[in-house]
């Protein structure tokens, strides 16, 4: 996103006003732009971030005894693990990786290796959109579940 600047709502009438404004009000930052009649200072704006979106979910019950109860989900370096039957408080990207999450599925048909389709390996069910608080209280009790746990089994092994 950008906008132009301009001397008081018009063209800077030469380029040396128009630099020396962005000099000395824009940190040297900008570009001069011709706009007809004089020039002006193309400045870009960042977009301001998208909000983030939560959504109430459910990834599917073990099908077999090779899958994980607990399904790990990493976006950018940062790891969530769901409880496979659960209902959780999940950020969309961490949904979209476990929409995305496929293996092919192969056949041997005439001693040669087939695919047949794709399967989903966590498939995850959109149950309502929900709100970072709510999420933020999911990752309190379940880090003190966790941790809680290892707390257990060093008690455990100690002993």
């Amino acid at each position: 996103m950008s906008k132009i600047i301009l001397d008081n709502g018009h063209p800077f009438k030469d380029q040396d006003k128009a630099f020396e404004y962005m000099d000395t009000q824009m940190q040297g930052k900008g570009e001069l732009v011709d706009v007809g009649t004089g020039f002006g200072i193309l400045e870009m704006v960042a977009k301001p971030p998208k909000p983030l979106v939560y959504w109430k979910c459910r990834i599917s019950p073990r099908t077999s005894e090779n899958e994980d109860e607990v399904v790990d989900l990493a976006v950018q370096g940062r790891q969530l693990q769901v409880h496979r039957g659960t209902d959780v408080i999940l950020p969309e990207s961490f949904v979209k990786i476990a929409e995305q999450a496929i293996v092919e599925k192969f056949e041997l048909r005439r001693s040669v290796l087939v695919k047949t389709g794709e399967l989903a390996t966590c498939p995850i069910v959109r149950l309502g959109e929900s709100t970072e608080k709510e999420f933020k209280e999911q990752i309190k009790v379940g880090n003190a579940i966790r941790d809680s746990e290892i707390r257990q089994m060093n008690a455990m092994a100690k002993s």
